[in-house]
């Protein structure tokens, strides 16, 4: 879930480098980057733009994009470090309940985005 979300959001990209938010203990990841030494991005091998496609000719209510930018701290974090044990990966940002879309509404979307994928 994301505050900033105002629509389903599917991520293209993880990058590597340049986490400076702090978690709640206050730290960050060394070097500020998840993988020392690792590739500065990694991308799904998911198809986001077929998957964002057949959502969107579902019919379903919900209004979903794709994003190479997933925040540059937990969510992009998380990403990246799964990206590189499995390029088959995704990621959604959803935003709150209830603003704009109802929990059944983003129930559907969810679930016809993972059958998709």
């Amino acid at each position: 879930m994301s505050e900033l979300a105002k629509c389903v959001t599917l991520e293209k990209v993880a990058h590597n480098e340049e986490y400076i938010g702090c978690d709640v203990k206050g730290q960050v990841p060394m070097l500020n980057c998840c993988c020392e030494n690792g590739p500065k991005q990694l991308s799904t091998a998911i198809d986001v733009d077929a998957v964002l496609e057949d959502l969107d000719a579902s019919g379903v209510c919900v209004k979903a994009v794709s994003s190479e930018n997933a925040g540059r701290y937990l969510c992009e974090y998380i990403f990246y470090t799964s990206l590189k044990i499995n390029r088959n990966t995704a990621f959604v940002h959803v935003p709150p309940i209830n603003q704009p879309y109802s929990a059944r509404a983003m129930a559907q979307a969810l679930s016809l985005l993972y059958l998709q994928c």
